[in-house]
This record gives structure tokens, sequence and C-alpha cells, in this order.
């Protein structure tokens, strides 16, 4: 997760997928892993993928108002107001 962050920080952001994609294999459970790959994929241009794993995250935990933010400003992205 860590190297994945690093990867993105230095604007590396097919390294940092596929880092948080590999820790949502590993670590499935885990919503952080799903939050970092659905704002990679988002800031990508990939904003349905992002949306699905900010879903996923919100799922898991779902008191993280973080995620819930994420996935509004994704969903506005895409014109979903509702």
């Amino acid at each position: 997760m860590q190297q994945g962050q690093q990867e993105y920080q230095q604007g590396k952001a097919e390294a940092a997928l596929r880092y948080f994609d590999e820790a949502t294999k590993i670590l499935p459970d885990r919503a952080e892993g799903w939050f970092n790959l659905g704002i990679v994929q988002a800031a990508a241009g990939d904003l349905g993928s992002g949306l699905r794993s900010l879903e996923q995250a919100a799922g898991l935990s779902p008191d993280v108002m973080v995620v819930h933010m994420a996935i509004g400003d994704t969903r506005r992205q895409l014109g979903q107001w509702t």
C-alpha cells in the first residue's frame, strides 16, 4: 500500500494502480486499498471503475466520511446527480 502511495505522489499513476490493485487482491476486506485504487482510477479518467472501487470501500467502512465525499465527487464528474 505504501509503495502505491509513493508512486502516486511521484506522478506514476500506472505503477500506483498496479500496487493498489494487488493490495485489493491480497486484502480484499481492507477498505484502504479499495479507496486508494478508486481515487487513482478516477484521477486517471476511469471514473466508472473508480466509482465501483470507492463503493466497495464504503461497503467495508461505511463510517469513513472521506470515502463518501470521493464517491460524491466521482458521481458528479459522471453527471450522476441523484
